[in-house]
This record gives C-alpha cells, structure tokens and sequence, in this order.
C-alpha cells in the first residue's frame, strides 16, 4: 500500500492543481480502496464546490456596508488647510413661515444657503421623527465661475478631528450624504486642492429643528 494522502495532498487532487506524476500517485492509491484519503479528498471537492458557488452570488451593496462596518478602520484625522472661510448664512427656510398645512408633518426638512469667499454652499435637510437618519443633498458653486471650478472639492463629515465619512462630488459640485441626527458632526468643505476649508455646523441645524 503506497503512503496516505497528507491534507494538501487532497487539497490539490480535489483542486486538479498537483503535478502529474503526485496526481498519478495519490490516484493509484484511492484505487487500492483506502476510504479514509478517499473522506478527504471528497471533503476538499465538497468545499471547492461550495465557494464556487458563493462566488457566483452577487451580494447586495447593503449588506457588504453592514459587513464592513464589524471590523474597526483606524480614523482618519482632519488635514489643516492653508486658508480656512467664514461661512455666512444668507438663507435659511426654518426662518420663512410654513404653507398651511405643513406644520403638521411628521418630517422635518430644512434648506440653508451659506457664502464663503466667492463660493455658495446650499443644502437641504430632510429626516422623519420616526428615524435617526438624516439625509443631506448640497451643491457648492462658485460665484461668476462654471461648475468646472468645484471639481476640486471634497466633502467630508467631521467629529471633532476625526472624519466619519467622505461624500463624493460630482462635475456640478452636488453631493449626497446620510448620518445619525444625533450625532454631533459637522460638514468640512474642502476647495482648491485641500488648500482651503469650510466647515458648517450640521448638529446645529437638527438642534434648531427640535427646539
């Protein structure tokens, strides 16, 4: 009776990966009936078998986030920018009086307009009382300028100096970004290639929202 299989050697018969003369070898002794290789080699085939079959299953976007989220990522840290801007609030719809009607809505939507330098920061807010998600859609525009001149800007939510996640923005400026109404966050505004920075007080608005 030639030697027994060692657990690699199972491995690659199962994977069609040994080489042909250790191939041949293991073969000829599966053929003399050893049933414990033979277990084995049909449990590597049964596993090969079953990732095969995971990696033909496309998986939701929402579930991997939900994966993602178990294994800690170390912080990012804010960057200092060479020029930080003063946003001033030049409109702001908690300020106008609601249509009829409206003030008895379970949900909560807020549309501010910021100025900075020569840009315009303009969001809008929307949440529900019955989630802790609030969602933010903003453009940034530069005065006089086309759209071209924001492409260099980022986005960011920011605790403290730790940012909790980047939004993307588009060709336009627009971007779109969920958090938690609890959560004491604010928006950074990144411009002109992270040489300046805007930062606007998001936990202050839903304050405002709920007072």
């Amino acid at each position: 009776m030639t030697k027994h299989l060692t657990e690699m050697d199972a491995a690659d018969l199962a994977r069609n990966v040994a080489a042909p003369a250790a191939r041949l070898r293991m073969e000829r002794h599966l053929a003399e009936g050893c049933a414990r290789c033979r277990r084995s080699v049909t449990l590597f085939q049964r596993v090969c078998e079953t990732a095969l079959t995971d990696a033909s299953w496309d998986v939701p976007a929402d579930v991997i986030d939900l994966a993602l989220d178990i294994f800690p990522v170390r912080p990012e840290q804010v960057s200092h920018p060479v020029h930080r801007l003063l946003a001033r609030l030049v409109f702001d719809s908690f300020r106008e009086p609601l249509p009829a009607g409206v003030r008895a809505t379970r949900g909560l939507s807020r549309q501010v307009l910021y100025r900075a330098g020569s840009y315009f920061i303009d969001l809008r807010l929307d949440s529900t009382a019955a989630t802790r998600r609030v969602s933010l859609v903003g453009q940034v525009v530069r005065r006089g300028a086309a759209g071209t001149s924001t492409r260099m800007a980022s986005v960011a939510l920011v605790d403290g100096r730790t940012v909790i996640s980047h939004a993307p923005v588009n060709s336009f400026g627009e971007f779109q970004v969920d958090y938690d109404s609890k959560a004491k966050v604010r928006l950074r505004v990144v411009l002109d290639a992270g040489r300046t920075a805007v930062d606007l007080p998001l936990s202050r608005l839903m304050r405002d929202h709920e007072t």
